[in-house]
């Protein structure tokens, strides 16, 4: 019989007993013609590998953007640099801070860099960089650029700030609003068609150009979301949406995406269960791209040492992971992206590296990729169940030629859980055929009885992994 549910993406809930399900570097994929083998409706695929691109200072990479003009900038570490053709770095000047994710945003003339408590302007036709020294410029988390205006949050307040009109480097003390929906912190600020939304910690609030002459923008009525957000680095716009980590007065670790001026809850139980017990959420980041039809949004935590990704395509879930010295997977390498050189380019959050995210690359910078599955519990009704037979049904005859040794027979790793996935059965590995071997059988067999099991497979080999599900022979007992 074919396993219900072995191809899905990540779902855990309090106890595993009830679910324990993982999908770790594999990604649900939905088969749009619904004519898939024994009626699987989709599988799972590999997530894409790290290249690295260059190494960029000493690190880590703090934000990469992409200006209107084509060129791309790097915040390393203080370090703000220039890139050019082949990955060659250009320093143009230094930053006060070292640490901690920063927002940027152009005009055309300038970019604007925001650091949490400076501002800076790199000319993007001299290349040089000036931090701003105005005294009505307070500091800001994020910044945003609207119709001529660069806008700014003014940290631990409810108001934001606009610049002169395309000017970065000037601003005035009356040129700030403040939202006054309710009485929190805007702790970031994102443009989106046109209208400018305000992220305070507990509300939203959306404003818009009315081209008044004391002040541009104006409360749009109605536009009030009374879901704030948790952390300033998780509001992004992409996808024709706007998604964040959500705060409020009654909790906060509900991933919202924007429906209009309506939020939707797109997280599950099982990850709104793991986002809210990793503590604070303020140092949350996130980024987000879209490749092959899919739009995937990015969520690393990094005092949990972890990242979630959410697919706008599928409506499903699943971990990106980076193998640890010690054997554990901990969060993806990637903390910011920006498109650029046609690559989608990701920063790693420790040292200085710049990588392409490449479907065709199998390892993360040389490091293995580890693929995981972790099905749903399988019982029958509190009887016994005999298991004869286990295959994985996946894309076989994948291996690599040449001289490398791993890679050229990769194997499948089975292990299995008989008590709801606390304690796991020594692994087994099957070969997934070397190149060629498209017909290749991967089965397991004479794997025991219990009377509830969890199955997990396991794919370290630097080789593509499609997972199409998942067929056992078993037959239940008495009692």
């Amino acid at each position: 019989m074919r396993i219900k549910g072995f191809v899905g993406g990540a779902y855990t809930l309090q106890s595993v007993n009830i679910d324990c399900q993982r999908s770790v570097n594999l990604l649900p994929q939905i088969t749009e013609s619904q004519n898939q083998a024994d009626g699987e409706v989709g599988a799972l695929i590999s997530t894409p590998g790290l290249r690295l691109l260059g190494t960029c200072g000493s690190g880590p990479i703090r934000g990469l953007y992409v200006a209107s003009t084509g060129g791309m900038a790097v915040v390393s570490g203080d370090e703000v640099y220039r890139v050019g053709t082949g990955w060659t770095f250009t320093l143009v000047g230094t930053l006060l801070t070292s640490s901690g994710r920063v927002s940027m945003s152009d005009n055309g003339l300038q970019l604007m860099i925001v650091d949490g408590t400076y501002g800076y302007i790199v000319s993007l036709s001299t290349g040089t960089l000036t931090q701003i020294t105005s005294t009505a410029f307070p500091g800001a988390d994020t910044v945003t650029f609207q119709d001529g205006y660069f806008i700014c949050n003014n940290p631990g307040t409810g108001q934001f700030f606009i610049s002169s009109l395309y000017d970065g480097l000037t601003y005035d003390a009356l040129d700030f609003a403040t939202a006054e929906g309710s009485p929190d912190a805007t702790v970031a600020v994102l443009s989106n068609a046109r209208q400018l939304w305000v992220f305070g910690a507990k509300t939203i609030e959306v404003w818009w150009n009315a081209g008044g002459s004391d002040f541009p923008f104006s409360r749009i009525d109605g536009a009030f979301i009374e879901y704030g957000c948790a952390a300033p680095s998780t509001a992004l716009r992409f996808s024709n949406t706007i998604m964040w980590v959500g705060g409020g007065p009654n909790g906060a670790g509900i991933v919202w995406q924007a429906q209009g001026y309506q939020p939707k809850r797109v997280s599950n139980h099982g990850v709104e269960l793991a986002i809210q017990s990793y503590g604070d959420l303020t140092s949350a980041t996130a980024w987000a791209y879209q490749e092959d039809g899919h739009a995937f949004y990015v969520l690393n935590f990094p005092n949990a040492n972890t990242s979630w990704v959410y697919d706008i395509s599928t409506g499903q879930w699943h971990e990106r992971a980076y193998l640890e010295a010690d054997g554990n997977f901990g969060r993806h390498r990637a903390e910011c992206y920006a498109f650029g050189f046609s690559e989608h380019c990701v920063g790693d959050y420790e040292n200085g590296n710049i990588y392409a995210l490449d479907n065709e690359t199998y390892t993360d910078n040389g490091n293995p990729l580890v693929r995981m599955r972790r099905a749903p519990h399988l019982s029958a009704d509190g009887r016994r169940i005999f298991f004869s037979k286990f295959q994985l049904m996946a894309q076989v005859g994948v291996g690599l030629t040449g001289a490398p040794v791993v890679g050229v027979d990769p194997q499948a790793e089975l292990r299995y859980s008989d008590d709801f996935g606390n304690t796991w059965s020594t692994a087994q590995t099957r070969s997934l055929g070397p190149i060629g071997k498209y017909a290749q059988r991967v089965i397991w067999r004479r794997l025991g009885q219990s009377r509830t099991r969890v199955f997990e497979v396991r794919v370290s080999d630097p080789v593509a992994v499609t997972i199409l599900g998942a067929e056992l022979d078993a037959a239940p007992g008495v009692s």
